[in-house]
């Protein structure tokens, strides 16, 4: 696998979205899982169902059995109902986090006739497309250099585009690189 970093081109902004789209898409079913679990209104809408099904075991309409399955069923059916609307609510964040990413980049290539802003991209083989992507933004009053949106399909991408700023840092005499925090959602917020 040959891989090439490059400057960004204004005919990258797509393919960089969907890069950051892609890489969400990897950690989505964790990210929704671990949503639903957190979430309290899912917990309570939960415990309140368990609550009732028990309640009506105390009644002698309900046998023990019929109350287990329709706990079980009762479980089920709130999981999966939460976790496809978290992972409606996860899927349409990501797609305007990737915009707002690639929007930002974008940003940063326009900048960089002021001063040291600069965006790379990875290229692997002309044909797999882009693989990596990351944004230099120098900030005069601090003094420093911001690596921003920093993605790869690969951890050794990242690497090979954090040494790329890094020696385009020591170039410039920018001595202080802050990475900015990843802008792609670790979580759904409840």
């Amino acid at each position: 696998m040959k891989c090439s970093i490059r400057e960004y081109q204004p005919s990258d902004q797509d393919a960089v979205r969907k890069l950051y789209l892609e890489q969400s898409q990897r950690t989505e079913r964790q990210r929704v899982v671990s949503s639903v679990i957190r979430h309290s209104t899912a917990r309570r809408s939960w415990q309140a169902g368990i609550v009732g099904i028990l309640s009506l075991q105390l009644t002698p309409m309900l046998t023990h059995r019929a109350a287990v399955i329709a706990m079980a069923l009762w479980s089920a059916g709130i999981g999966l109902t939460w976790f496809f609307w978290i992972r409606e609510q996860d899927r349409r964040r990501a797609f305007e986090d990737s915009q707002r990413i690639a929007n930002h980049l974008a940003t940063l290539h326009e900048q960089q006739q002021e001063g040291y802003n600069r965006v790379w991209v990875m290229m692997q083989d002309n044909t797999q497309g882009l693989v990596g992507a990351v944004g230099l933004e120098y900030v005069y009053e601090e003094g420093e250099g911001r690596i921003w949106n920093l993605t790869g399909v690969e951890s050794r991408i990242q690497l090979a585009l954090v040494q790329k700023v890094i020696q385009f840092a020591r170039q410039s005499d920018i001595s202080v690189l802050v990475e900015m925090k990843q802008s792609i959602p670790e979580t759904v917020s409840s």
